[in-house]
């Protein structure tokens, strides 16, 4: 298993580690694992600078799918 981290660079869609079905990454999302290295790989996403940033985009990203108040 790869201990890969990285930030999307662009909106794409792929299956992250052990699920069967593909989800929307966008922008700034965080990825990781063997998706995060093919995601790199395609230029779709870069390489985490260190674990700060990658933690701040696991908090965008859940706050952004978080249910809105508003329903």
């Amino acid at each position: 298993m790869s201990n890969t981290r990285a930030i999307a660079l662009k909106d794409f869609r792929g299956a992250p580690d052990g699920d069967p079905y593909p989800s929307d990454f966008e922008k700034g999302d965080p990825v990781e694992g063997k998706l995060a290295d093919v995601a790199i790989g395609e230029k779709w996403a870069r390489e985490a600078k260190d674990g700060d940033e990658f933690a701040a985009a696991v908090d965008a990203r859940a706050q952004r799918l978080a249910p809105s108040e508003d329903a």
